[in-house]
C-alpha cells in the first residue's frame, strides 16, 4: 500500500505538468492579445512539449486508476482547482488563436484582391483593331515587343 510519502511526489509531478501547460498558455494568450508575433514561433515547440506531457500525465491515469486512487483528498483537490484553471486559460488561448487566425485570414483576403486589382485583365480588340479595356476597367495594352529582323 502507498504511504502518505509515496502520494505527495506524485501529486507534485502531475501539478508541476499542469502549472507548466497553464503557464506556457497564459504566455501565449498575453504575446497574442499585445499583438507580439514574433514571440509565437518561440512558444510552439515549449507548447507541444507541455501539452505532451499532460497528454502523458493523462493517459498515466487512464492506464493506472490506483495511482488517482493513492492521492489523498487534499491533493486531489487541489488538482482538481488547477484543472479548472487549466480548461479557463485553454479556452481563452483557444479564443485568441481563433481570432488571429481570422484576423491573418483577412489580412491575407485583402493582400490578394489589392494583387489583384493591380494585375492586367484581358484586353480587347476594337473595329479598327486596336486594343482596348474591353468590358473590364483593369485592362491595359500589352507590352510592345520589336523583332529586329537583320537577325
Amino acid at each position: 500500500m502507498n504511504t502518505p510519502e509515496d502520494r505527495t511526489p506524485r501529486a507534485a509531478g502531475a501539478e508541476a505538468v499542469i502549472v507548466r501547460l497553464a503557464d506556457v498558455l497564459l504566455r501565449e494568450n498575453a504575446a497574442l492579445g499585445d499583438g507580439r508575433r514574433d514571440e509565437l514561433a518561440g512558444l510552439t515547440a515549449e507548447k507541444i512539449a507541455a501539452c505532451r506531457a499532460y497528454e502523458a500525465l493523462l493517459r498515466s491515469y487512464a492506464d493506472n486508476p490506483d495511482t488517482l486512487a493513492a492521492i489523498d483528498d487534499e491533493q486531489r483537490r487541489r488538482l482538481r482547482q488547477l484543472g479548472d484553471k487549466l480548461i479557463a486559460v485553454a479556452k481563452e488561448n483557444a479564443r485568441r488563436l481563433e481570432v488571429a487566425v481570422e484576423a491573418h485570414r483577412r489580412f491575407m483576403d485583402t493582400v490578394a484582391e489589392a494583387a489583384r486589382s493591380l494585375a492586367p485583365g484581358p484586353g480587347t480588340y476594337s473595329r479598327n483593331g486596336s486594343i482596348g479595356p474591353g468590358r473590364t476597367a483593369r485592362a491595359v495594352a500589352p507590352v510592345a515587343v520589336s523583332v529586329n529582323r537583320s537577325l
